[in-house]
């Protein structure tokens, strides 16, 4: 552009070059706190450079406006320049500079003002006075460090190889169990409030005789209750499962206020403790009562124009006697009738795992006599005598027993096996055998000698019923659980009463079926590989993976024509005849009568529409018809609030992980919970930080609903110590209410790092938690010992 136009230009003077050069005017530098220091001549190019970094298409003009304008004063006509930055800069006001004799030096000032409120607004880095990066976020800011409050830098790991590395499956944190509140004890009280586990079949009456025995044993009045020093809030009803069907419970809350003196609260203690562990046999033995946690101690009560505590049964029952075989004169005068054997339990004592069974009926017509059920043996006493070896001594003429096994199967959350329709019959007998129902044929009847067996004195119908407490205790401890955070939520946000007057306001759990068939699979099938992913910051897409199938243009009007073709012409390609018309010489007499068929063919399609004679006349009617109106609300978004809580089921859910394989889980409410907390992190942040663009909102957000954020959020309010994270195994890791293993214990594991013991060993399990009582031997504390250090 300059060759030719420079040959007559005269060469500039000294004074000239001095002024337009090197004489900014008095312009003077700017100088941070950290000593960098900007002069007025890079202060042009430094903001060319900051707008070259703002986010922009190619649309957008990223290049600021200067303005220049001539102004009058004292000094004469001096130039004055206004900068205008761009709309991606979060300087939104006019910035002028001083008045100067020259433009540059106008423009040098007016630059340097910008650079100064640039840096003030922090989109210059401190030290260098660099353009930050457009995503980049000073996470040290006091404004930003208001939205982590609970964020801690956690560098263990890094240096030691031992520990692994925080935020990896292999980094193993322990959690206190969150206890509820309402069962610790009150101490120097004697008041106790007694609820009522109400139980309701929820199937119809079984013809089987053995399965209508247990159904008449739900049906009595007959049960337990539990008591409790704190009453408790009204719960939810909830389904149990047993080997004959649902049934539905429900916990009928503070139905009585009761003072026990020390007397009266050691039997109820000795019986709680007495029917966790003969009875179910579920207790440690190394366990001692504490009571002052986790106090909710269960008790028979009987119905009688309204329930109370059968103190009479708590006296009378005390121990279970052994399985061993009865003497000779208990054999030789046994008697057998209904009132002595009808729903008792018994247990046939020759055999080497001796199981418990209720007695649905006295076979008095049969004796062991009678005809055996197969062709290998002629009668039952032959049966016992070639197998068992053993010979009738008593009455030839007693009654059998038609019996029915009580399974071993404690866990009632879940349902059968036998009742889910889309498991194959393969999955139904390997579940049933995990679930320790195999051994139970529904087509066999059982039946027993009664002198060959050991009848219980403790009543059959609490014994069966006994079978649901475990799984009772755990859903009503849960959602204890639920409704205390429930509570806190409601405490802190001011949002809802989580207090309901009545059962039925609650609604009740549900069971998802899908959810319960993959439960229940989970127990005898390998789950699948499953790669572990942010859903939050990395939504699953199945869709992700699979390319759309894009037509041509010619497919496409290849369809359209195809479609409209098919609506006039409702017949198949194949079936239509050749044209006889067109094709006389080569017509035959085949041909000539598919034509004739085809045509006395009447067309299906036109049926569809109103074919009307041509003579009739068509009336208008008196009363037309609405026009259509096009309704763009979304009525979801029309509901307004109620001032009531969420339900307690779903507080519940949400606690409840996948791997423990319940009825339901917070895998689908975790989708929802997502994108809550995408759009509530978003807005709130988006009205935090007004001069903040999308970038840095961006990671800002990512922190802030980041997995190890939430952790320590969930941290704070015990989240992991009320989850439900491992599948409920009463024989394993059931806690018996208001016992709880010894400091001993609970010290030594500790001091040894025991991992396994720490993640469920049957001995300890989870839930441990430091006594008040000490050890009544010593060893059983040697043999807790031994097996810590062999596992």
């Amino acid at each position: 552009i300059l060759v030719g136009n420079s040959d007559y230009r005269s060469e500039p003077t000294t004074a000239e070059i001095a002024r337009e050069l090197y004489k900014d005017e008095d312009v003077p530098p700017f100088v941070t706190p950290y000593g960098a220091r900007l002069s007025s001549v890079s202060a042009i190019s430094l903001l060319n450079r900051y707008c070259s970094v703002l986010p922009h298409d190619q649309f957008t003009v990223i290049t600021p406006m200067w303005i220049q304008e001539d102004v009058l004063d004292n000094h004469g006509s001096r130039k004055l320049v206004t900068i205008v930055m761009p709309i991606a800069c979060p300087i939104k006001e006019e910035i002028k500079g001083l008045p100067r004799f020259s433009l540059k030096a106008a423009k040098r000032s007016a630059a340097l003002n910008a650079c100064k409120l640039l840096y003030e607004a922090g989109e210059l880095d401190a030290l260098t006075l660099l353009p930050n990066r457009y995503t980049e976020v000073d996470f040290d800011d006091e404004q930003v460090k208001t939205c982590f409050l609970n964020w801690r830098d956690e560098d263990v790991g890094r240096d030691d190889p031992e520990i692994p590395y925080p935020g990896t499956k292999k980094r193993v944190r322990k959690h206190r169990i969150q206890f509820p509140i309402l069962l610790n004890s009150v101490p120097d009280e004697n008041v106790y409030y007694l609820h009522i586990i109400r139980s309701k079949t929820a199937f119809a009456e079984p013809k089987d005789t053995r399965e209508n025995a247990l159904y008449k044993l739900l049906q009595r009045g007959e049960g337990y209750g539990f008591l409790t020093q704190n009453p408790l809030p009204t719960l939810c009803e909830f389904p149990m499962f047993m080997s004959v069907g649902e049934v539905a419970t429900s916990i009928e809350v503070n139905y009585a206020v009761i003072k026990l003196n020390a007397a009266m609260f050691q039997l109820v203690k000795k019986f709680h403790y007495f029917l966790f562990e003969q009875v179910l046999a579920i207790a440690k033995k190394f366990v001692a009562f504490e009571g002052a946690v986790n106090c909710m101690y269960v008790v028979p009560v009987k119905e009688d124009n309204g329930y109370d505590i059968d103190w009479s049964v708590m006296t009378t029952h005390e121990e279970i006697a052994p399985v061993q075989p009865t003497s000779y004169e208990e054999r030789l005068f046994i008697n057998v009738t209904p009132e002595n054997y009808k729903d008792c339990v018994v247990t046939p004592w020759y055999r080497v795992l001796p199981d418990r069974y209720i007695v649905s009926r006295v076979l008095e017509h049969m004796t062991p006599q009678s005809q055996f059920d197969s062709d290998s043996y002629l009668t039952f006493a032959d049966y016992y005598a070639d197998k068992y070896k053993l010979e009738v001594i008593g009455e030839k003429s007693q009654p059998l027993l038609e019996v029915k096994n009580i399974s071993s199967r404690m866990n009632c959350l879940l349902p059968r096996a036998a009742t889910i329709n889309a498991l194959t019959d393969k999955q139904k007998k390997l579940v049933s055998a995990s679930q320790g129902d195999d051994k139970t044929n529904r087509g066999f009847a059982e039946v027993f000698v009664a002198e060959f067996c050991v009848k219980y004195e403790y009543p059959g119908v609490l014994w069966y019923k006994a079978i649901m407490l475990p799984s009772i205790i755990h859903r009503v401890f849960m959602l204890l659980v639920s409704h205390e955070l429930l509570s806190e939520i409601a405490d802190d946000t001011g949002y809802g009463t989580p207090v309901r007057k009545n059962t039925e306001d609650w609604l009740p759990i549900k069971t998802h079926i899908q959810v319960a068939t993959n439960s229940l699979l989970a127990q005898v099938e390998e789950p699948p590989q499953v790669a572990s992913v942010d859903r939050i910051n990395n939504p699953i897409d199945d869709e992700s993976g699979r390319r759309p199938k894009i037509l041509s243009m010619k497919e496409s009007l290849y369809h359209l024509q195809q479609k409209r073709l098919n609506k006039e012409f409702p017949w198949d390609d194949k079936s239509e005849p050749i044209d006889i018309d067109r094709n006389l010489s080569t017509v035959t007499l085949l041909d000539v009568e598919c034509y004739d068929e085809f045509v006395s063919t009447p067309l299906v399609t036109t049926l569809e529409y109103d074919v009307r004679p041509p003579t009739q006349t068509v009336f208008p009617s008196a009363i037309s018809a609405p026009p259509a109106e096009y309704n763009d609300r979304i009525e979801i978004l029309k509901r307004t609030t109620k001032d009531t809580s969420p339900e307690l089921r779903d507080i519940l859910a949400a606690l409840t992980t996948i791997k423990s394989h319940d009825t339901f889980n917070l895998e689908r409410v975790e989708t929802l919970g997502d994108s809550f907390l995408k759009f509530a992190a978003s807005l709130y942040l988006y009205h935090k930080f007004p001069t903040l663009n999308e970038g840095q909102l961006t990671n800002i957000k990512g922190r802030l609903i980041s997995n190890r954020n939430l952790y320590y959020a969930g941290e704070r309010f015990n989240l992991a110590g009320r989850m439900k994270i491992e599948q409920f195994s009463p024989r394993k890791d059931f806690m018996v209410p208001g016992f709880f293993a010894p400091q001993e214990v609970e010290k030594f594991i500790n001091e040894k790092q025991n991992e396994r013991a720490l993640n469920g060993r049957s001995e300890i399990g989870w839930f441990i938690r430091a006594g008040q009582s000490e050890f009544q031997t010593r060893s059983r504390f040697d043999y807790f010992r031994r097996k810590a250090n062999s596992s």
